[in-house]
């Protein structure tokens, strides 16, 4: 080993407050969770965003996915970049190119802020 890279962005003071990663995780699941209940108890349907880069978030989205029993509908390109990064085929199981197939979406980060939510994802349902 010749060099060593390390991503030391929240090891500022101002990231003191963010939970560990399995809380953030948890606690995720948790809401999502009760959403769900919420929604069956009153006959509508949430669209679950995780805005992501190319990469990154994988963990929160696919432990959604698999504690809430549902697919992660992921465009072909970042289907394709996943599975180049050989994720496990469990994990692979869980991801469909299918829009119509889940309502829990990987979108690009970008788009998670209200005029592009609004224009891209909120569309009224009959």
């Amino acid at each position: 080993l010749d060099e060593l890279y390390l991503d030391t962005t929240y090891c500022d003071v101002k990231y003191a407050g963010v939970p560990p990663q399995r809380e953030a995780v948890r606690r995720t699941v948790e809401v999502l969770r009760e959403e769900v209940a919420r929604d069956r108890a009153d006959g509508r349907r949430t669209l679950f965003l995780f805005g992501s880069y190319t990469i990154g978030k994988e963990k929160i989205y696919l432990s959604a996915a698999a504690a809430l029993g549902k697919k992660v509908y992921v465009d072909r390109r970042r289907h394709a970049i996943l599975e180049a990064a050989r994720l496990p085929p469990e994990q692979m199981r869980l991801l469909t190119t299918d829009r119509r197939a889940t309502d829990v979406w990987v979108v690009p980060l970008g788009h998670i802020n209200f005029n592009t939510m609004a224009e891209n994802y909120l569309r009224p349902t009959n």
